[in-house]
């Protein structure tokens, strides 16, 4: 296999897959917003598509009658609806109360046709549009349908007893080359345009930093190796506060101040703190000061925030990692891999120690991705076989690496699930 091919796979490209993205069912996310100038840097390697004014800012309502950002997410929770994305589609499901079957209520598959399948999907951190990612190398934004958090009680309950009509993306920004990663500014709010922004990373392109609401390009993020040449980053990951962007490399981290766009970045040599292989996926910790950074050589290192130094690693994996993610409170970190059918759950207050593990299907080389709802009591997750399943992990203690079989498992595709976002 040539290397390209080898880069390509470790992508996860050229495997057919649905993503599935939850709406908010749990808790009310955050709406803290941060402001900050608009930057620029040159713009080679990007193509942008239909920048129209179709994701302007929503006009402001009367202020008596003016809705919050917490309600209007309360409105969206209430309603237990689910967006799924397919291999040729992208869907809203609603899940009833008293039945484990979705009844589907609106999509979109005019947008992916023949082999553009796509290849994940994200909620926006507000919770009012999904950022989706395809085999075409464009990144799609769709609105949360209106009916979902409109404020006409009428036209609620029309709206949940009929099949909305087909939803068109709002804006399409295209990259050159095959996308490897992509994440929402962790303090983005529609109520503060300033904080519209996301981050792409793709193949010999530098990261990118694009308007949620114009389809522009806002800002370059260039690394170079020790002969001058420009090398991609296989993932990225803002910082909780926003303000330094984490970028992954082959046995480097390299951080960009956010507000600083160019080649100015800082160099941590993870080689040097005993961790080998491609960086492939970041994830920071919500409660104490550190980051986990797993690679595709089967590894996950735990580094100190602000020094960046290694506290401590976990081995043992069957395949690379290509998703980590620490619980709400801070205490346990939980990782998947490719080729690897075990979601596993570490406690970091004993590094080393597995509290239990959860069984998937996962037989390819692509991101299987998962993901914890906000009080930290389930989990979710896709497989091969287009099932998705969840886990109550609550009221779990843990019991010597013990597996954790499903509350829930429900078959929404005949094709691979790849994503899920509460």
């Amino acid at each position: 296999m040539s290397e390209e091919e080898e880069v390509k796979e470790n992508a996860g490209v050229g495997a057919s897959a649905m993503d599935i993205v939850a709406v908010p069912s749990f808790e009310s996310l955050s709406s803290d917003t941060t402001k900050g100038g608009r930057v620029s840097d040159d713009t080679e390697g990007f193509v942008t598509e239909g920048a129209l004014q179709l994701g302007e800012e929503p006009p402001a309502a009367p202020e008596d009658n003016r809705r919050t950002e917490a309600e209007t997410n309360e409105d969206a929770e209430d309603k237990g609806i689910v967006a799924a994305s397919a291999d040729s589609a992208v869907y809203y499901y609603r899940f009833e109360a008293e039945s484990n079957s979705p009844s589907r209520i609106t999509g979109c598959w005019s947008e992916f046709e023949g082999d553009n399948y796509t290849r994940g999907c994200k909620w926006a951190p507000d919770g009012l549009c999904v950022l989706t990612n395809s085999n075409d190398n464009c990144l799609r934004l769709f609105n949360l349908p209106e009916q979902f958090y409109s404020s006409d009680k009428e036209e609620e309950k029309n709206g949940d007893d009929r099949v909305l009509p087909q939803m068109v993306p709002v804006l399409k920004m295209k990259e050159s080359e095959t996308v490897y990663d992509f994440c929402w500014f962790p303090l983005m709010s529609s109520y503060d345009p300033a904080s519209c922004c996301f981050v792409t990373t793709s193949r010999q392109n530098p990261v990118h930093m694009w308007d949620a609401f114009t389809g522009q390009l806002l800002s370059s993020y260039r690394s170079y190796d020790h002969l001058d040449e420009l090398v991609s980053a296989f993932c990225v990951a803002f910082n909780l506060q926003g303000d330094k962007l984490f970028c992954g490399f082959d046995k480097t981290i390299r951080i960009f101040d956010v507000i600083v766009p160019g080649r100015c970045f800082k160099e941590i040599s993870t080689k040097a703190e005993g961790q080998s292989g491609i960086i492939s996926s970041i994830a920071f910790n919500p409660a104490y000061d550190m980051y986990a950074a797993g690679s595709y050589l089967k590894n996950v290192f735990v580094y100190e925030g602000q020094k960046n130094n290694k506290l401590f690693h976990f081995d043992g994996f069957a395949g690379g990692v290509t998703h980590l993610m620490f619980s709400p409170d801070g205490s346990r970190l939980f990782s998947g891999g490719r080729k690897d059918n075990k979601i596993v759950c570490w406690d970091i207050r004993n590094p080393g120690e597995i509290l239990f593990s959860m069984q998937r299907i996962v037989s390819t080389n692509q991101r299987i991705y998962f993901d914890i709802n906000k009080s930290g009591t389930f989990i979710i997750s896709g497989n091969d076989d287009g099932c998705m399943s969840a886990w109550d992990i609550g009221s779990l203690k843990g019991n010597n690496d013990s597996t954790l079989e499903p509350v829930l498992k429900c078959q929404l595709h005949d094709d691979c699930i790849n994503g899920v976002r509460l």
